[in-house]
């Protein structure tokens, strides 16, 4: 068996690549290399837009609830009642709690923090590939 292999092997070691197979195999890797880096700057890119176009849209319902609930009507009376507000300051705060429209802001923020983290990771990857940004 160990004869055979070592017979192998010299063989192997009389054959020659082509000229130039190392340099078009480097080549192509790097070609795939800056095609995966393209495809996923592509992917951030979209995702951030999508990302930014949803928290607009969050924004502008969230703005709509707070006008529609009693929060908003209650928020105003700490700068016309302000003397009353003060003295009752602790069920003040629990009503404005209680009027707030969390489902709005959640749903406010959640789009605002995937936004937040895919530009996070973007900028990871924008900082380990710059040179295959330059190429592209």
């Amino acid at each position: 068996m160990d004869r055979n292999f070592n017979e192998i092997m010299d063989k192997l070691s009389e054959i020659e690549p082509p000229k130039g197979l190392k340099e078009a195999v480097f080549q192509r890797i790097e070609k795939e290399q800056v095609k995966a880096a393209l495809r996923k700057q592509r992917f951030f890119q979209f995702g951030l837009a999508i990302c930014g176009i949803s928290s607009f849209v969050a924004i502008a319902i969230f703005g709509r609830a707070i006008l529609a609930s009693e929060f908003f009507s209650l928020a105003m009376l700490a700068f016309s009642d302000l003397k009353t507000v003060l003295a009752m300051w602790q069920d003040y705060s629990f009503s404005l709690l209680e009027t707030l429209p969390t489902f709005s802001v959640t749903a406010t923020l959640l789009p605002i923090f995937a936004f937040l983290m895919i530009l996070r990771q973007y900028a990871k990857f924008q900082q380990g590939n710059c040179n295959y940004a330059l190429k592209v």
